[in-house]
């Protein structure tokens, strides 16, 4: 039985076709879960991940017993079987380990039984572009544009849409191309002569693409800020809902196509207009999720813009080519079709109107953590989106077709008992980070088209818009915590990776694991080398996950009471100490930053069960104030 815990600072990036094949949040890349699995069990124990998420600690107990994934890590086997580090320390025995995953959402549930089954790579891929070859063959002429035409081929082209929905293309001999990516621009109205200006022509500077802090109004040439402008708002029919409907003006400004190979731009053309017009006028024949963004922080940011239904979410082309390819991926075998529904999945927030526009990028990306909507967004092409995310899906299915298939995945609240008392030898779990995200919410586009959404009763996460306070947080990661420690055997440990920059965060989930019966004996760093969007922008982030190590004691309880306030002198003295320890090389350097130093005292304050008496943002402050930067 393992006594000590793992002594390693452990550091694992997110390039890998298993990591990579879904947007899924917050996922913990599996080759860094595995140096935990190999150091607190052995081959054939049964580690628990209770919020699963996409399923990376059970792919990561699979292949504790793959030679590629263990030499990827620059680990070698020694003759013995023990696996040993470059180092010559023994880190644990080499053999696939069985996992029992669980998590709330259903589409972390189909996710993580993806991940962790076996799936023959020529077949999904055989799959996959006859899903594409079926759409395409259908309703690629959804998505097609004129390159470089005259007035006569625009005309010619235009006469077409009156044979829709037959292929434009079939009816007329005219320098067809493929759409890559859509901009749409926000229409205000000037705030001191009430003049209509479209912001892409006002605001993105041409050549550059940067966009301007001021715009200058075209009709009366005065200078103001975005948030002085007025939006237009306007009634239009929705097919859909089947009637009028209020939303904010967004006009289709520059399309992104491919033609002979290569890429070009254009403004749109009268038949990319008309085209659009009849998408969205006519009712696509087959299935769209049409459901009411329900009560939320996330789910209900966008009703400002009269983005009220899922639907409004996409713009017409890509609304018919994604319920076309969910219509052909149903048709599919049962382990196919769960392969291409997330193939869907992984392409559905890059072709909806969450993809911003920037400057640079061929698109940019959805803004993670949210489903805020820009003034310009870049829906791609749904259909070559998919095209993209299944050749990444069949690259993933390489790895994952070595998997023993040793999982079990349940759709469940973690409140609730997972597995058997006494019955695992692990657990790892990477639960919400407080208010931070907000699963249930950020899943409902996601899970829309499954057709099932998650019942977020008992989703961990601080939520004051639906009423979940930091106790309320509390108590409910707490009574995971408990039901972990109910399935664990006796000794065994529970690793928690976890950040925040709120001490009151940290206050909560450190009581929640002393009251669920967990001592904790170590805290770590883990850097996935690579920052989150809200990492990067937020000055008061924290940027560095902890790695917490907790052994189970007696028969878990609530402890009550609280932590001792760590004395604010006492913090600063090991920061003193800390940054007296460094040197003048690079990797000292790193661990001067104020997110690492912060992380650090974090861990210093957990390790030790005291209270953090400082959130990022103050720690930050106080650390330039005595501390100057050199």
């Amino acid at each position: 039985m393992v006594v000590e815990p793992l002594a390693l600072v452990v550091s694992a990036g997110k390039n890998d076709p298993v990591y990579g094949d879904h947007p899924y949040h917050t996922k913990v890349p599996h080759r860094a879960i595995v140096p935990y699995i190999l150091h607190y069990t052995q081959p054939g124990d049964v580690v628990l991940d209770g919020f699963c998420g996409s399923g990376m600690t059970g792919v990561a107990a699979q292949l504790c017993g793959d030679d590629a994934t263990l030499e990827s890590l620059g680990w070698r086997v020694s003759p013995t079987g023990e696996i040993l580090t470059q180092g010559g320390d023994a880190v644990g025995a080499k053999g696939a380990r069985r996992a029992v995953l669980a998590d709330l959402s259903p589409l972390a549930g189909l996710l993580a039984y993806h991940h962790n089954s076996p799936v023959d790579p020529e077949t999904l891929q055989e799959a996959l572009s006859g899903v594409v070859a079926e759409v395409e063959r259908k309703w690629g002429w959804t998505q097609t544009t004129l390159h470089a035409p005259t007035d006569q081929e625009v005309e010619q082209a235009v006469s077409t849409l009156g044979k829709l929905p037959k292929d434009p293309r079939r009816s007329a001999d005219l320098p067809w191309a493929k759409i890559q990516f859509v901009v749409w621009s926000d229409v205000f109205r000037c705030s001191q002569c009430g003049g209509e200006l479209v912001f892409f022509d006002v605001a993105v500077e041409q050549g550059t693409d940067r966009v301007r802090d001021r715009v200058s109004c075209p009709h009366c040439r005065a200078s103001m800020r975005k948030r002085e402008l007025r939006r237009i708002v306007e009634s239009r029919w929705d097919t859909c809902l089947g009637r009028y409907h209020d939303q904010t003006r967004q006009l289709p400004v520059r399309i992104n196509y491919e033609w002979q190979g290569k890429r070009f731009e254009k403004t749109p053309d009268a038949f990319d207009r008309g085209l659009w017009e009849w998408l969205e006028r006519e009712r696509p024949p087959f299935a769209l999720p049409t459901d009411r963004m329900p009560e939320g922080r996330e789910t209900r940011r966008n009703d400002v813009l009269g983005l009220t239904h899922v639907h409004h979410y996409y713009p017409p082309a890509n609304l018919w080519l994604l319920g076309a390819l969910a219509a052909a991926v149903r048709r599919l075998p049962v382990r196919l079709r769960q392969a291409a529904l997330l193939v869907h999945s992984a392409a559905n927030l890059y072709a909806s109107r969450l993809r911003r526009f920037r400057a640079g990028k061929k698109g940019g990306g959805p803004l993670s953590g949210t489903l805020y909507v820009s003034s310009l967004n870049t829906p791609a092409s749904a259909l070559r989106t998919f095209e993209r995310n299944a050749a990444v899906f069949v690259e993933s299915a390489k790895v994952l077709c070595r998997l023993p298939g040793h999982a079990c995945v349940s759709v469940q609240s973690s409140t609730l008992p997972i597995a058997p008392r006494n019955s695992i030898d692990y657990v790892f779990v990477d639960p919400p980070f407080g208010g931070n995200l907000m699963y249930s919410e950020l899943n409902f586009l996601w899970e829309a088209w499954l057709g099932v959404h998650t019942d977020a009763t008992h989703e961990a996460v601080e939520n004051l818009p639906l009423g979940k306070s930091l106790a309320d947080y509390q108590s409910l990661l707490t009574q995971c915590f408990q039901q972990f420690h109910e399935a664990l055997k006796p000794g065994r440990w529970m690793t928690v990776v976890f950040h925040h920059s709120d001490r009151r965060v940290w206050r909560a989930v450190q009581t929640a694991i002393r009251d669920a019966g967990f001592a904790v004996r170590d805290v770590r760093t883990l850097d996935k080398r690579q920052d989150s969007f809200k990492q990067i922008n937020n000055a008061g982030s924290v940027k560095h996950d902890l790695v917490i190590s907790a052994i189970k004691l007696g028969k878990a309880s609530r402890a009550g009471g609280t932590l001792p306030l760590e004395d604010v002198e006492r913090i600063w003295e090991y920061v003193a100490r800390r940054l007296e320890s460094l040197t003048d090389d690079a990797a000292s350097e790193r661990e001067r930053s104020d997110c690492l130093l912060y992380s650090r005292v974090i861990a210093d304050c957990v390790r030790r069960g005291v209270e953090m008496p400082l959130s990022a943002n103050d720690f930050y402050a106080e650390l330039r104030t005595r501390f100057p930067d050199r």
